[in-house]
């Protein structure tokens, strides 16, 4: 009972939602820095080749292995 009241004191508190807002707004910017990246392919017909390369680390690419 006593994290309870603790809590409780600490929400009631003046401008506690509006801290609480910004802590989340930061934490969604913080996240989306390392969300996964998502491609969309339009006009793809059937028979059609994508031929995808990511280079994070600057290696040198040969035959689709990095070196």
């Amino acid at each position: 009972m006593l994290v309870l009241h603790a809590a409780r004191e600490v929400v009631s508190e003046e401008g506690f939602q509006e801290v609480l807002d910004n802590v989340r707004d930061r934490i969604d910017e913080i996240e989306s820095l390392h969300r996964t990246r998502e491609l969309t392919f339009k006009d793809v017909d059937q028979g059609d080749r994508i031929a995808v390369t990511i280079d994070k680390g600057g290696g040198n690419i040969f035959g689709g292995r990095i070196v």
